[in-house]
């Protein structure tokens, strides 16, 4: 048996079929940061850190001897749990195409946030540190006019070209900006012209307010994995069963300078 426990679900293997589809059609709407980082992993539910490379050196006072104490960084482990009905569930099988999986969709989407608001912002007790404060760039200002975030763009661009970190390059937007760049399209459409100029793609985030420009070279931002994104089994009684969604995960940023905050 294994930590998730699916076996003592009382649920047919129709219906896990269902609830895995609509779980992963839920993640993929709204993880944006699996699409443009390194992501190592998945490690193990038993990996509960990694490895930075460095010693805490501590010298006892009275004492010659240093010594080296390893520094290494947790992975956060998340849970959401949720219920959802035995009948509702058991109506697969008898022919249904529009089971109520509301509950899964909405505890995906709030493990699915958790994670990329980690990265985005930080989480100062799992000893992660966030995109949005870490760049070794000061930010540069979103522009009034959507068209004219070209601009801003290439100077973004330049700006990473001149600290030696090569493309291709991802912008990653808003909601409301990507909206107001696919909305732009007399003559050259700016997403286009976006593309043209970073190498790469314009990506959307439901999570941020701001835009980011990263480089997509690699070994530069690292989310690492130990239980990838999973079901469980909790409990159930007669007429509803308690599921979760779990992840264990950190994210390092090993170079600084390979992006900038747009904002």
């Amino acid at each position: 048996m294994n930590i998730l426990r699916q076996n003592l679900a009382p649920i047919p293997d129709k219906a896990w079929e269902e609830i895995n589809l609509q779980a992963n059609r839920t993640l993929s709407s709204h993880l944006s940061v699996r699409k443009f980082v390194d992501v190592e992993g998945p490690l193990g539910i038993d990996t509960e850190s990694v490895n930075t490379g460095r010693l805490e050196i501590v010298t006892d006072k009275g004492s010659a001897v240093e010594y080296g104490i390893p520094k290494v960084q947790p992975l956060v482990e998340a849970r959401v749990p949720f219920k959802l009905k035995l009948w509702e569930l058991d109506s697969v099988l008898r022919g249904a195409e529009d089971i109520d999986l509301s509950s899964l969709e909405d505890a995906a989407k709030k493990i699915a946030v958790f994670e990329d608001k980690s990265v985005y912002y930080g989480l100062e007790k799992a000893n992660i540190k966030g995109l949005k404060d870490s760049s070794e760039h000061s930010p540069l200002k979103m522009p009034t006019k959507t068209e004219d975030l070209s601009y801003v763009v290439a100077e973004a661009v330049g700006k990473l070209k001149n600290a030696s970190v090569d493309g291709p390059y991802s912008l990653v937007v808003s909601v409301d900006q990507m909206k107001n760049i696919v909305g732009l399209n007399k003559g050259y459409p700016l997403k286009k012209q976006i593309e043209d100029i970073i190498g790469g793609s314009v990506k959307v985030s439901s999570n941020i307010s701001e835009a980011y420009l990263v480089s997509e070279r690699g070994g530069d931002l690292r989310l690492t994995l130990g239980q990838d994104l999973s079901i469980g089994y909790l409990q159930h009684d007669s007429k509803e069963v308690t599921l979760y969604f779990t992840e264990s995960f950190t994210f390092r940023i090993l170079d600084p300078a390979a992006f900038i905050v747009i904002k």
